[in-house]
């Protein structure tokens, strides 16, 4: 069993994101992300505040990847030619995550404060 200070909200959210990949979105429970952390399910609750919330970091977190490769694409380029980029690297983003994509047109931001600071730095 993981031990509570070797675990962070980091390594939820990385191993989230993996279970997301390999199961598929609507597979998730958050029993699936406490047997990979090799924690008890009841402990997951010390990171995030259900799996509305965790999906909801897990979506911010991709959006943050997306971003940060979108804004270097994006440097020195203008009018239709950086729309064109952003949509080529969004359409990268989802096609290279296709089961994490979804999350991203279900967030809900209301979920807990812990999510609108996060969605507050996007």
């Amino acid at each position: 069993m993981a031990r509570k200070r070797d675990l962070t909200r980091a390594k939820v959210l990385a191993v989230t994101e993996h279970l997301i990949e390999e199961k598929g979105l609507t597979e998730l429970t958050l029993r699936d992300v406490a047997d990979a952390l090799a924690i008890r399910p009841q402990s997951v609750y010390n990171y995030v505040t259900g799996l509305a919330d965790l999906l909801d970091l897990v979506g911010a977190e991709f959006v943050n990847e997306v971003t940060q490769t979108v804004v270097q694409e994006l440097v020195g380029v203008s009018g239709t030619e950086a729309l064109m980029t952003f949509a080529h690297e969004f359409r990268c983003a989802t096609r290279d995550h296709a089961e994490l994509a979804p999350v991203l047109l279900d967030l809900n931001t209301r979920q807990s404060p812990q999510t609108q600071a996060v969605f507050s730095l996007v």
